[in-house]
């Protein structure tokens, strides 16, 4: 049984299939999928509540013209440094929670089911190597940011010279800056991909960090391979957006209402939903880019797996 299911699911795909496959692979195991960051999601919305709470009531008074509001009281009040720190735990936990994802999706591929236990006590496993890679990241993206910096502020500089030339020059130097700007954009996306597949190496493969993110980026950054990576960013995007739609029209909902506690509530909800799909979409395509790449090794390390597993 394992054996036919991995070799159903070891095929290569288009980008249709892998974004259908993402979402076939999380309705059908939508409850453990869920569970696993539900545990985060639930506390963290928990210790937001009464923050939002006093935040909205201040907010509230001050729109009815009351004297003595401070919509700004609630960042000077205990409930903010109780959802400071949780919010602190909760990036700090996110990067396990992420990878038992990928791991439910690894057992998936080799025939097991998400249990969440033991996709927790595998990502968990690689407790120090996940917190040495989540520093690494942290440098990567900061290096990236300052040199994009750089490269920015000269681009802007050379537009700017090239724009006093004439109204011509101005277009022609507003288009390149806008062509930079979205080449930086689809950079950085794939850059992350490159990173979310060190991660998923980390803890699928069980290699070291530094041999994780080479391989991460050898994946992404592979010829042939930008262009499918350019259309993951451009789908996580589109999903973000929709995601940012949501959160705003249930964010006016919430203070035309008065009810705080409808912000926690998608908070929860549609941060589960969006975060789990996210990482399951992820994993579904390096696991598809393994496949087009690397068919051999694959199988037989989610052979190795479904033995550990049985």
């Amino acid at each position: 049984m394992a054996d036919r299911t991995a070799n159903a699911l070891l095929r290569p795909l288009g980008f249709g299939e892998i974004f259908d496959r993402a979402v076939t692979l999380y309705v059908r195991n939508f409850v453990p999928f869920s569970l696993i960051l539900l545990f985060l999601m639930v506390p963290n919305g928990i210790a937001q509540y009464a923050f939002q709470a006093q935040q909205m009531g201040e907010m509230a008074a001050a729109l009815k013209g009351a004297t003595t509001a401070d919509p700004f009281a609630a960042y000077r009040s205990p409930a903010f440094a109780v959802v400071a720190v949780a919010f602190a735990l909760f990036l700090l936990a996110l990067p396990f929670a992420f990878n038992a994802i990928a791991v439910g999706v690894a057992r998936l591929y080799s025939g097991a089911s998400v249990d969440v236990r033991a996709c927790y006590a595998k990502a968990f496993a690689k407790f120090w190597s996940t917190i040495g890679m989540v520093l690494m990241d942290l440098l990567i993206l900061v290096g990236a940011a300052f040199l994009i910096g750089v490269v920015g502020g000269i681009g802007f500089a050379i537009a700017v010279a090239i724009g006093t030339l004439g109204t011509i020059f101005a277009v022609v130097a507003f288009v390149l800056m806008a062509i930079v700007m979205l080449a930086i954009t689809a950079f950085l996306g794939v850059l992350a991909i490159g990173l979310y597949f060190a991660m998923f190496a980390l803890v699928i493969e069980d290699i070291p960090v530094f041999d994780a993110l080479g391989e991460g980026f050898r994946r992404v950054f592979r010829r042939g391979e930008l262009g499918r990576a350019l259309l993951i960013v451009l789908a996580t995007f589109a999903v973000t957006v929709l995601q940012t739609i949501v959160t705003y029209a249930t964010l006016g909902l919430a203070y035309f209402i008065h009810q705080p506690w409808l912000l926690t509530l998608e908070s929860v909800l549609i941060g589960t939903a969006i975060y789990a799909f996210y990482v399951i979409l992820l994993v579904v395509y390096y696991y598809d880019v393994r496949v087009r790449h690397e068919g051999l090794d694959l199988e037989a390390q989610l052979a190795s797996l479904a033995a550990q597993t049985a």
